[in-house]
């Protein structure tokens, strides 16, 4: 075999080492935008949740502060909070929709948020009409 023959052949194993790497770095970067993209969607859903906690204990804050004192300031914020946990709710329902486990449980929450809200309603119906010692 002649030098120029051994010079071409190691020439195309080098070229055919170089489009392997280049291929397997490529499907490795995809991989990497795939889960960089997963994580971030996690992150946006824990901070869709941590703002959903956080207003249902701002809520039920207000809601203690009118039952103990009847102050109708402490409730006026009601609706913006009931809104905002409605759109919280709702974002996560899009985020996690294609994650059905992750969905199964958002749709466990949107109940659980109606019910702590239902209980709200009720104490301040009380407060209001009956006063403290009705409850």
């Amino acid at each position: 075999m002649s030098v120029r023959a051994r010079i071409f052949g190691g020439l195309a194993v080098v070229l055919a080492l170089f489009f392997g790497v280049a291929a397997v770095s490529t499907q490795n970067i995809r991989k990497l935008v795939r889960i960089e993209d997963r994580v971030t969607a996690t992150q946006v859903a824990r901070t869709q949740v941590h703002a959903s906690l956080n207003l249902l204990m701002e809520a039920e804050s207000d809601v203690r502060g009118f039952a103990l004192t009847g102050d109708r300031s402490y409730i006026a914020g009601q609706a913006r909070i009931e809104r905002a946990l409605v759109f919280h709710v709702s974002e996560l329902d899009r985020l996690l929709d294609r994650d059905s486990v992750q969905a199964e449980r958002v749709h466990q929450i949107g109940p659980m948020i109606a019910r702590r809200l239902a209980f709200m309603h009720a104490t301040i119906r009380a407060r209001a009409t009956a006063g403290p010692a009705s409850w």
